[in-house]
């Protein structure tokens, strides 16, 4: 009953929250910045509104009972918000002119039911159902949002024949809220809401507003339990230089594919031809021996035949049919196939699992359900799914090594150099390939209300690249890792170098 009690109770005080941020930016008026008893209790009435507005169906969301509803807090809040200057707040609080301007304008035009300030404050994120069960993402309406765009008619006395004119658009921001005082047995401890603000506000004076509304929430929440935590607002992005050298970088590879696969089709094509009409074989002896053209040097062949090589190595025809080929090489350990199948589809489904707990919305009903099945055992240990594939590298590792260490005569005349370049040339390239295009290109693909439009490791990536190149990154700067999924090429690359510390025992 009491923790029912206080989810409830969090529910109207995050609303409550929400409303006196959008009263307090109509603040226009110069007065005292005391708060007197009158005051608070003009205050407290207005919440009791606000609470027999829940209780009649906020959820709903309808537009025909928000807007009398935001008409009667604002003057149940009038009173107190009229206390501070704007001057005042920007001063302290770094809210920049235009965005507040901007935001005052949106909310007049709301009053006047314009369309669309009645879209922004219906893209914002609302409560919603299963809140008591883990309902944490009030995501709101990222694409209507950012759709919005702000147009008023300068002219009213011309209003039928006037042309209207931009004054903003949409932007959508993620405001995160830390809850304070939960009890430890509930689950959630954050909130994220989504709001649709001016283009013109960016993430500082989104951030310092939803701020400064806390501060003032604290005169009528006893113990208030919101904190704002973070704000990210979203934004257009252009390409910047290390963005293009990349871009460069991709397309000299797609490059190479094609004049590879091209030159592999066309010789595969041509070889194919001749074999199968001996006249045009005929003919082209013919014409060889009536030629005046000398024969090209040894040379000259060996260097179109190394030439040819470098071309077919970028064939996606060829490494395609390498790779999707089911042959096996005689020796071949075939089993170690059915193992690396269970294994991975194992570390998927976990993942599969942990990816939705972000976004889930009855993460404490999925719980309590699921963790007292046995046969959730398997996806709540997935992380041990790993472990097989060392098992796995370190069984390759001894079979091949010690298979090629006798074919080549004992430990003495078995190549330790390339034993270990080969490995390290074999995985770099595409990994570094990797890591930058992760890095630089990544935040660039996509967007949507819970992208990380900076980029998930942008900032450790930059600081911390050098530990991935020499497989380092599972013991340095383990708390900046460059993408954290890596940190198993590290510890497998670490166990191929201690290798030969077991292998050469084992084959004396």
């Amino acid at each position: 009953m009491e923790y029912n009690l206080f989810r409830v109770n969090f529910i109207i005080k995050l609303f409550c929250f929400l409303v006196l941020l959008l009263s307090m930016i109509l603040t226009q008026q110069v007065g005292s910045n005391s708060l007197n008893v009158d005051k608070l209790f003009a205050i407290a009435n207005s919440i009791t509104a606000v609470q027999n507005f829940l209780n009649g169906g906020i959820i709903n969301g309808s537009s025909q009972l928000v807007l009398p509803f935001l008409q009667q807090m604002q003057r149940g809040l009038g009173d107190v918000v009229n206390q501070m200057k704007q001057d005042s707040i920007k001063a302290q609080h770094g809210l920049n002119d235009v965005c507040l301007n901007h935001t005052n304008l949106m909310l007049e035009e709301l009053m006047q039911r314009q369309g669309w300030a009645m879209q922004m404050i219906d893209a914002l994120g609302k409560p919603g159902s299963a809140f008591l069960d883990g309902n944490v993402q009030w995501l709101g309406s990222y694409d209507q949002c950012v759709g919005v765009e702000a147009k008023l008619v300068i002219d009213e006395s011309k209003v039928n024949s006037a042309t209207p004119v931009h004054v903003f658009k949409g932007r959508y921001c993620l405001a995160r809220f830390s809850v304070l005082s939960v009890p430890s047995s509930i689950i959630p401890v954050s909130l994220s809401v989504g709001v649709c603000v001016p283009d013109s506000c960016d993430d500082n004076s989104v951030r310092n507003l939803l701020q400064t509304v806390n501060t003032a929430a604290g005169y009528f929440f006893e113990n208030s339990s919101i904190a704002v935590s973070d704000v990210v607002c979203h934004k257009t992005i252009k390409y910047d230089a290390p963005a293009i050298g990349v871009i460069v970088v991709l397309w000299a590879v797609l490059a190479s594919l094609t004049i590879g696969t091209l030159y592999d089709v066309i010789t595969r094509f041509r070889q194919n031809s001749v074999k199968q009409n001996p006249k045009l074989k005929e003919e082209n002896e013919t014409i060889a021996s009536f030629s005046h053209e000398e024969e090209k040097p040894e040379k000259n062949k060996q260097w179109q035949g190394k030439l040819g090589e470098l071309f077919v190595s970028f064939s996606i025809y060829t490494n395609g049919k390498k790779l999707l080929s089911t042959k096996q090489a005689a020796g071949a350990l075939t089993s170690i196939n059915g193992i690396r199948f269970l294994s991975m589809s194992w570390v998927v489904l976990g993942h599969s699992y942990s990816a939705s707990a972000l976004i889930i919305q009855n993460m404490k009903q999925f719980l309590d359900v699921k963790s007292h099945q046995w046969s959730f055992m398997a996806i709540s240990n997935a992380t041990i799914s790993v472990d097989s594939f060392f098992l796995l590298s370190g069984l390759l590792v001894a079979y091949l090594t010690l298979r090629e260490i006798k074919k080549m005569g004992g430990i003495k005349k078995f190549r330790w150099g390339m034993f270990y370049f080969h490995r390290f040339w074999r995985l770099t390239p595409p990994y570094m390939l990797m890591l930058v295009t992760n890095a630089i290109l990544l935040k660039y693909w996509f967007d949507g209300p819970l992208w990380n439009q900076d980029g998930y490791d942008t900032e450790n990536c930059e600081n911390s690249w050098w530990t991935n190149l020499l497989y380092i990154n599972n013991l340095v700067h383990t708390d900046k890792m460059c993408m954290t999924w890596s940190w198993y090429l590290a510890n497998d690359m670490q166990f191929f170098v201690l290798s030969p510390l077991i292998l050469i025992p084992l084959y004396m």
